[in-house]
């Protein structure tokens, strides 16, 4: 299986409820397999990063394309830098499949 990830261009930041950042990205997967995969996410650097998809799940047919919006979320106090590298980790059947890198932009206060 091969991916992309990318951010969605103009898409920023969004402050949320309870101090949490979200960050909108979209991805595209190309099954290169003969079978169907489900596949879900985490971000490596932020074990309580929270993921929102937008519309459907994540299911992947054979020798086929699936694309799809998710949120991610971080939590304020988690986050240091203005732009922090985050690895999401892609997993099919509970195997780790690809490792996806991309950019995560929030505001930092300065306490």
């Amino acid at each position: 299986m091969m991916q992309l990830l990318y951010e969605l261009k103009g898409m920023l930041y969004q402050e949320r409820e309870n101090d949490q950042i979200s960050n909108l990205f979209s991805i595209k997967l190309m099954n290169k397999t003969k079978d169907s995969l489900p596949v879900e996410m985490k971000v490596r650097e932020f074990p309580n990063a929270k993921f929102e998809l937008i519309g459907k799940d994540l299911y992947t047919k054979p020798g086929g394309l699936t694309q799809g919006e998710f949120f991610v979320y971080l939590s304020k106090k988690d986050i240091k830098s203005r732009k922090s590298k985050l690895h999401i980790d892609l997993y099919s059947n509970g195997k780790q499949i690809k490792t996806a890198e991309t950019t995560f932009l929030a505001p930092v206060s300065n306490k």
